[in-house]
């Protein structure tokens, strides 16, 4: 039976879809170690979300009890129980101190997901609070044993988002394409104003791509609006590949909530309008930190406002290049599989290499232990590598990691040759991360990524007959030997891992 993971969150067209969205991104990572989840949500949620939850795999239960109240609470403390869950995830901000103490009572093991102390004491295992701003101050009262999962980079990505991760943007001289995205609901309908806004902008050949959420009910007052502009719209609806989107725009309109985390993560600039109170310590930190332009509370925003706030930014690439830098600086796309990792216990959890690991890969690969264990033992001149590394990237059938440690270190990598349904295998780990037994781990989930995202269904190692701690560590690993060769001039013993059948 799989791990099973319960996670209660609201959404509808007054709380927004918020909540729920963010619970699928940790869903997701939870499914991707090899865990279920099943959703629990209030009766109200869209027709259209709860598809998208079960389309994602995820199973659902819907309950009558008033959100956030006792009964609430004793449905999922009985629902929890009779599932033997293994973690319940809780977002929302009607979950209150009584709530976390009802399920901590019940012996569930409980994180609960946070914007802003809103509860009077927290008695959850782990509180995450994925915002720029979050400090553990916020979180002075809470149980010895409480844990804090604290900052951006905590931030909960849904897979869509997953293989853009490294990926550096570009700009233009001039901006063509604006996406406006104002959130699931928007029951405000600050869209339509911010759509106005492009009445007073003389720049015809401006597209925008304005989204709105399943739950939207201004979508034909937006299209009749959107036929008056002098500027191509198109108006999308239930859109389920947002970071293609990010990538086609150029500039960014958008609420300041947890939408932010993604533009910030695709180095789309963004410029934020605050449409619920709880978002205006996002535009303010985002502000400081000159990662995104703030535009103010929406009541106080007119069109004409909008438009001279906005034309600036059209025209000036240098200043949108440095926002999206800082922004790609602060979520690295990483954040769920953080928190699954707290989740689970897991020693170690994995991060497709890019540029910004080169450095840190050749002094790792010229380290006199690694060299003395290589089959081409010669110090690797920083050319050579940078060379070699930026041609790899760039082979489809390179696959490599870096892998982490729960406190978010950096202990060592692995790299798979791949062609057709096999692979060659290679590892090391940091010199100042030996003897901690990362190497069979590091193994284990290398081999459990690759058969997860490939067809590969035999993977090759070798190692010197002398490397008695490597051989070790693959057999440990679930590595077969096969017996003794030659390899690239030495005497090596080979060995297989072959994918267990289905």
């Amino acid at each position: 039976m799989s791990r099973l993971l319960l996670l209660r969150a609201d959404g509808d067209a007054q709380i927004g879809t918020g909540h729920v969205m963010r619970c699928l991104a940790l869903a997701q990572a939870w499914q991707a170690q090899g865990g279920a989840a099943h959703f629990v949500c209030n009766s109200t949620l869209p027709a259209p979300l709860a598809e998208r939850l079960r389309n994602e795999g995820a199973t659902l239960t819907t309950l009558a009890a008033m959100p956030g109240s006792a009964a609430d609470a004793a449905e999922t403390v009985a629902l929890a129980t009779k599932m033997a869950v293994e973690w319940v995830v809780v977002d929302g901000y009607h979950f209150d101190a009584a709530y976390q103490q009802a399920l901590k009572a019940a012996g569930l093991r409980l994180l609960f997901i946070d914007d802003h102390g809103h509860a009077a004491h927290y008695s959850a295992d782990l509180v995450l609070n994925q915002n720029v701003y979050a400090q553990a101050q916020i979180y002075a009262q809470r149980d010895e044993h409480t844990q804090l999962l604290l900052g951006g980079k905590h931030a909960l990505l849904r897979r869509e988002f997953w293989p853009w991760r490294g990926r550096q943007r570009t700009s233009a001289a001039q901006v063509q394409r604006v996406l406006i995205t104002l959130g699931g609901a928007d029951a405000e309908n600050v869209t339509l104003k911010a759509l106005n806004a492009f009445a007073h902008i003389d720049r015809p050949d401006l597209e925008l791509i304005v989204v709105v959420g399943a739950s939207n009910p201004y979508k034909d007052s937006l299209a009749a609006a959107a036929a008056q502009l002098p500027q191509q719209v198109r108006l999308l609806q239930n859109v389920t590949d947002m970071p293609a989107l990010m990538a086609e725009a150029d500039l960014a309109i958008t609420a300041s909530g947890s939408t932010c985390w993604e533009l910030l993560f695709m180095g789309l600039p963004a410029m934020l309008i605050e449409i619920a109170a709880n978002q205006t310590p996002i535009a303010e930190h985002l502000e400081a930190l000159d990662a995104a332009v703030r535009l103010g509370w929406h009541a106080d925003l007119q069109p004409a406002h909008l438009a001279a706030a906005i034309q600036p930014l059209l025209v000036d690439p240098a200043r949108r290049r440095a926002l999206a830098a800082k922004g790609q600086e602060l979520i690295d796309g990483y954040g769920s599989a953080r928190v699954v990792q707290q989740l689970q216990g897991a020693p170690l959890r994995l991060s497709r290499s890019t540029e910004r690991a080169m450095r840190r890969l050749w002094e790792w690969a010229n380290e006199p232990t690694v060299r003395q264990a290589s089959f081409r033992s010669e110090p690797i001149p920083w050319a050579s590598h940078v060379d070699w590394f930026q041609t790899r990237l760039a082979d489809p059938g390179f696959v490599q990691y870096i892998a982490w440690n729960a406190d978010d270190v950096p202990v060592g990598q692995i790299r798979f040759d791949r062609e057709g349904t096999t692979a060659i295998v290679g590892i090391s780990i940091a010199a100042d991360q030996r003897g901690n037994g990362y190497a069979p781990h590091l193994l284990r989930t290398g081999v459990a990524e690759l058969a997860r995202t490939t067809d590969v269904a035999l993977v090759y190692a070798f190692i010197k007959v002398e490397n008695a701690a490597s051989l070790r560590s693959f057999i440990a690993a679930g590595f077969h030997i096969i017996g003794e060769c030659e390899y690239h001039g030495h005497h090596a013993v080979e060995l297989h891992w072959r994918r267990p059948p289905e």
